[in-house]
């Protein structure tokens, strides 16, 4: 169960990365292949910001697939 305090949370690795950030109730996590957004009884979501992790999250993700293809590319 989620606690009501709020805090950010990084780890990274050369292959894992998990972002995990709890405001006002609302836990976002974040991990190489997952988005998830886990919200406490009678939280209101912040729509905006829970669809700018969100973005930052896919657009990270097409940057990490754009570094693994150019690695493979023999030269």
């Amino acid at each position: 169960m989620m606690g009501n305090e709020d805090y950010m949370y990084y780890k990274k690795d050369h292959e894992t990365y998990e972002r995990t950030l709890h405001l006002d109730g609302v836990r976002c996590t974040v991990r190489n292949n997952s988005f998830e957004i886990s919200v406490q009884a009678n939280t209101e979501i912040w729509e905006q910001l829970a669809v700018k992790q969100l973005r930052e999250w896919i657009k990270w993700r097409k940057e990490q697939a754009e570094l693994r293809e150019s690695r493979s590319v023999p030269r």
